[in-house]
């Protein structure tokens, strides 16, 4: 049983097939939203990326059991981002943003002239 504290959970994973998460309770149910079903195929390569399921479902319990199907994938890590990670996350992401913007424009100047 983990920790779950109430958040999705993240995975860092190399996947050439897919990757899909379903969250139990303490109790080994189901939670309902939550089965691998439910679960949103992640297809690519991840690097601390939310899972995430489609439709709405029952909060992620404080404590979960979670269960994986790997499909030609290799899971590194899972775990859950604090707060303040995900806001330092979210702020790099529009810097990074900015800075790919002005790339371009200087860019399309650069071969418009």
């Amino acid at each position: 049983v983990l920790r779950c504290k109430g958040r999705a959970p993240v995975v860092t994973a190399a996947i050439t097939g897919s990757l899909r998460v379903a969250v139990h309770d303490e109790r080994g149910d189901l939670v309902q939203g939550r089965s691998l079903e439910d679960s949103l195929p992640m297809l690519l390569d991840a690097v601390d990326e939310e899972v995430q399921w489609k439709g709405a479902a029952e909060p992620i319990p404080d404590r979960c059991v979670l269960k994986f199907e790997v499909k030609d994938a290799t899971l590194f890590s899972f775990g859950w981002i604090s707060r303040a990670r995900d806001r330092r996350q979210k702020r790099v992401y529009r810097e990074r943003r900015r800075v790919a913007k002005a790339e371009a424009r200087g860019l399309f100047r650069l071969f418009v002239s």
